[in-house]
């Protein structure tokens, strides 16, 4: 079982209020961190592969940059400049941080490691990648090691404002069509106070109407029986 294979799982969620609502939603990891390139190149090295868990600063990816090559072979010394662009082909994790610059413990702010999300890193080898650009995905490892599990909805306007945060929701996950539903239980952490922007329709152009992000808290170990052992499909 890979770990996209979770990333994709479609949950369908029912909170009750006053009524019961339903509405689609996913099963995604609550944090995830995009990796970026600071400096562009080809992508000619690449450490990991989807699935493998990521230690704070762990080199991920190195780049090839035809241009600073060409740009060191021309220096007539020893050029810091340079140097320092070369050392930033590598792509690293990030360093282990458990507080703010400021000193203030904010829990969206640590980072102890990740699991690496991307599928297609090595189709992707040799790819030109600019400065600034994603070279892969992590989702952030929680103090046990584990990775945080949020189910996202962007339902309407009128269903939205039914889930309440505090209030109990029972969720139900498909799974591939010869597997039985599985359920769990949450707990609506968050409603948008405002709707996500506009989206447009790619076949016609319209505009479609507005839909608010709600959002509901799994617990792990129910996150862990649906899913099953790692060789089980969902």
């Amino acid at each position: 079982m890979g770990l996209a294979a979770i990333v994709a799982a479609v949950a369908a969620l029912t909170v009750p209020v006053t009524r019961t609502v339903e509405f689609d939603g996913q099963l995604v990891p609550e944090r995830v961190v995009p990796i970026r390139a600071e400096e562009p190149g080809l992508l000619t090295e690449i450490y990991v592969a989807a699935g493998d868990t990521v230690r704070p600063g762990q080199r991920l990816a190195r780049l090839r940059s035809p241009e600073l090559d060409e740009a060191t072979r021309a220096s007539t010394g020893h050029d810091p400049a340079l140097l320092a662009r070369r050392v930033r082909l590598d792509v690293h994790a990030p360093p282990y941080a458990e507080r703010q610059p400021d000193g203030a413990a904010d829990v969206s702010s640590f980072w102890r490691g990740g699991i690496v999300l991307t599928e297609d890193l090595r189709e992707r080898r040799g790819a030109r990648i600019a400065a600034g650009d994603i070279v892969l995905d992590l989702a952030a490892v929680d103090a046990d090691g584990r990775v945080p599990y949020v189910v996202r909805a962007w339902p309407p306007e009128h269903e939205a404002l039914r889930a309440r945060p505090g209030k109990p929701a029972r969720l139900t996950f498909s799974a591939v069509p010869q597997e039985r539903l599985r359920q769990a239980s949450g707990i609506v952490r968050r409603v948008a106070m405002a709707p996500e922007a506009d989206t447009y329709s790619e076949a016609s152009g319209e505009p479609q109407a507005a839909r608010w992000r709600v959002e509901v808290d799994v617990d792990p170990d129910a996150v862990a029986t649906i899913v099953g052992a790692a060789d089980t499909p969902i």
